[in-house]
């Protein structure tokens, strides 16, 4: 069986002083194809797993990231059409507040969607779990924001 390491990460902005999160609606034929998701993808031989979260953010919306913070949740789960069991590293990345982004093949659009609207949006219940982990430890002025930052300049 093979195994598949991933990175998945909540891009966020502050628009009108409310948090947004940007998801992506996938390209149908592509795995999940139709579904919106955070921004993810797998990480590359000898590449550490925080530098594919901004390379992902890069390739697939054209944003580059200010701050990067890694959450405490690591989703696990079997892919059946590649048999394989992938792990999920989930990050929360910042960008700048105007920030627009601009899909590329993998997304048929990109949306940002208020923290509010996040939870009815995601479709996993390990994307939920994470965004609540994100929004109590992260988001704003929390106590371990400083602990879970990732220097990345």
């Amino acid at each position: 069986m093979n195994r598949v390491d991933y990175v998945a990460v909540f891009v966020t902005r502050v628009h009108e002083n409310k948090t947004q999160v940007l998801l992506g609606r996938r390209a149908d034929g592509a795995y999940m194809g139709g579904t919106w998701q955070l921004i993810s993808g797998g990480i590359e031989a000898n590449e550490r797993a925080w530098e594919a979260a901004i390379r992902e953010v890069r390739e697939e919306t054209g944003l580059t990231v200010t701050e990067l913070y890694r959450l405490e949740n690591v989703a696990e789960f079997y892919r059946p059409d590649i048999d394989a069991i992938c792990t999920g590293i989930y990050f929360l990345a910042e960008v700048e507040t105007l920030a627009s982004a601009q899909h590329n093949a993998e997304h048929t659009a990109l949306e940002w969607v208020d923290d509010n609207d996040i939870d009815s949006r995601l479709t996993w219940t390990s994307d939920r779990t994470a965004w609540a982990n994100a929004c109590t430890q992260v988001i704003g002025r929390r106590r371990l924001k400083q602990w879970l930052r990732i220097q990345i300049a």
